[in-house]
Parts: structure tokens; C-alpha cells; sequence
């Protein structure tokens, strides 16, 4: 039988071999998916440290040595020393005030311009941001902002209290349940707009840490989180896809692969 000095030293000795791993997430996942990665995670780690922020200074830290794994929605970032794994995909939507429910202005980009609100912009900096900004350009769509901000529970209380209305994704909604109630959310007319979620690692990492985490993200995804998203966008539910880690292929919440994954 172990003395309490040597059960003591191999519990040390074993701790010494768990890796330390720091996490940056994006905004709109910090707060379902997170917290249970962090929990299903720490028993394999001595010690785990986790930031959030937008995707531009989570690719600014990974790069500098400061996170080893991140979750980001910009797809821009340079991969020469990174790779990089999609793991999720959601449609858009639109966002208005609760008392905006039973206007129809949502059925076109034209009737949007003139719905009696203008639109708040998400700051360039955030993935959201970037990714409205390059599909709005793409497609023509010229809607003159005043606001500009980089968090998504500052836009929805923005939003909820009258101000605006703007383009975002049902993620950000789940992750501020408090607003829920207090805005309303409507499908976006075409051309549609998809965001992608990513897992980035530097290219010296074990692949082991990358796979791990690809693994228990995409379990809490699949199963915590999916049906959420589509019961709060029940139009986009063959739309919101997730990884399945094994055949490598986004699916949705019927099981059918994503076309291009």
C-alpha cells in the first residue's frame, strides 16, 4: 500500500503531465458552450485559463503565444502557422424591438431600409462584424448606420429598448437569454448570410490537444445546444449545422451532412 508521502508525490508527478491549455473563445459562445467545455476539460489539464474576446484579438494571441486554442468566427486570418477546423454553421437572422413583431419589413432588403429604424452595425473587429460588412458590400446592400458596437449584449439591449435593428445569428440571442423576451427575430430575406465557427491552433500544438477539444466542443454542440438554436430559428433547423467529429462531416439536427463540408 502507497504511504500518504509517496500518494501525495504521484499525484504531484501526474499533475506535472497534464498540460496547461488556454482557451480564447468568441463572445456568442462564452456563455452555453464555455462553461462545459472548461468543466468536461479540467480533469485532464493541471491548470486551464480561458479568455474572451473578439476573433481578431483571439488570432493576435494565438499567434503571439498567449492562447493555444481558440474559437473564432473570421475565416480571414493567416493560416501559415495555424490550422484550423470548422466545426459549426449557422444561418442569420434579423433582429428588431419586441414592438417591431408584426411588421412585415423584414421581407426585403427595400423594405428594410425604410422599416421607421435605422441599422446597428456590429464593429468590424468581431468576427459578426467583419462577416456583415463583407456580405453586405458583396450583395449591394447599402444600409446607413449611426451605432457601431463590438458586443453582442450591448446590441440587444440597444435593440430591445427601441434604438435599432441589425443582422446576427441565433447563437448571440441564446447566449443572452435575459433579452429574449424583449426582442423579436425574423428570418432574413434573400441573398441569406451563413457564419462558420472555427477551432485554431498554432501548428506545434499535439495534435491530441486540438482533436480533444474538437471532440468535446462539437459533443456539447450537437448535444446542448442544436435543438436551442432551433427552437429559437425553427426555419433554419436543416440550416445549423455541427461537426461529427468521426466522418469529418457538418450535420444537422436531422442528420443530414452539410454539401460542401
Amino acid at each position: 500500500m502507497l504511504s500518504f508521502g509517496n500518494l501525495a508525490q504521484n499525484i504531484r508527478q501526474e499533475n506535472k503531465l497534464k498540460p496547461l491549455i488556454r482557451i480564447g473563445c468568441i463572445e456568442s459562445l462564452s456563455v452555453d458552450l464555455l462553461p462545459k467545455l472548461i468543466i468536461r476539460l479540467r480533469n485532464k489539464t493541471r491548470q486551464l485559463v480561458s479568455v474572451v474576446g473578439t476573433s481578431d484579438v483571439l488570432h493576435q494571441k494565438l499567434l503571439g503565444g498567449e492562447l493555444d486554442v481558440i474559437f473564432s468566427s473570421d475565416s480571414t486570418v493567416d493560416l501559415a502557422n495555424l490550422k484550423r477546423q470548422k466545426i459549426f454553421q449557422e444561418g442569420s437572422l434579423l433582429v428588431f424591438p419586441k414592438k417591431m413583431e408584426n411588421s412585415k419589413c423584414w421581407k426585403s432588403w427595400d423594405s428594410l431600409k425604410f422599416c421607421g429604424l435605422p441599422f446597428l452595425k456590429y464593429h468590424h473587429s468581431s468576427g459578426g462584424g467583419k462577416l456583415n460588412e463583407v456580405f453586405l458590400d458583396t450583395s449591394g446592400i447599402s444600409l446607413p448606420h449611426q451605432l457601431e458596437v463590438d458586443s453582442n449584449s450591448t446590441m440587444l439591449a440597444l435593440i430591445s429598448e427601441g434604438v435599432g435593428w441589425t443582422v446576427s445569428r441565433a447563437s448571440t440571442i441564446l447566449q443572452n437569454k435575459n433579452f429574449m423576451d424583449k426582442v423579436t427575430y425574423r428570418p432574413m430575406p434573400a441573398p441569406l448570410l451563413s457564419r462558420k465557427v472555427y477551432v485554431l491552433a498554432r501548428r506545434n500544438e499535439p495534435e491530441i490537444l486540438m482533436n480533444t477539444f474538437i471532440e468535446e466542443a462539437c459533443r456539447i454542440l450537437r448535444e446542448d445546444i442544436l435543438k436551442e438554436l432551433v427552437d429559437i430559428a425553427p426555419w433554419m433547423k436543416q440550416e445549423i449545422f455541427v461537426l461529427d467529429p468521426e466522418s469529418k462531416l457538418l450535420k444537422n439536427i436531422q442528420g443530414k451532412p452539410l454539401k460542401d463540408s
